[in-house]
């Protein structure tokens, strides 16, 4: 029979900070108040199942972490849930670094673009001149 464990706020704590999460941050994903999330971590008040399950998947710990005493989760893979959830930080950072130099470049293309057509104009300008004096 696996045995309910009282670590839940501090369990709650430590994946919470594991994940680099704020209590604002889980308390906006979860409609409550980052003193909720204090209360939890800190008297271990009892929470609805459906934050459980928010929690679960903001943290990547799954329920049984939080709720069982037994429940171990291998520093291995604690590390590799840390390591993903950097590079995908990383990748959205390169995203975002790529997005403003395309952005940067359509505004030379189109500054470029823009100078072409006055010199067309400016062009077809001086051969109707040309031909109106010719």
């Amino acid at each position: 029979m696996k045995k309910i464990t009282n670590k839940f706020g501090e369990r709650l704590k430590t994946a919470r900070k594991d994940a680099g999460l704020s209590r604002k941050s889980v308390a906006d994903s979860l409609g409550t108040t980052h003193a909720s999330i204090a209360r939890w971590e800190q008297e271990g008040v009892p929470i609805p199942s459906t934050a459980l399950e928010t929690i679960s998947r903001l943290t990547g710990r799954p329920i049984e972490y939080f709720v069982l005493e037994n429940h171990k989760l291998s520093e291995t893979k604690i590390q590799s849930a840390v390591k993903l959830a950097e590079i995908i930080d990383i990748k959205d950072n390169e995203i975002d670094k790529l997005k403003a130099q395309v952005t940067k470049l359509k505004a030379i293309v189109d500054k470029d673009f823009d100078e072409m057509d006055k010199n067309l104009a400016d062009a077809i300008e001086g051969l109707k001149e040309k031909k109106d004096v010719g």
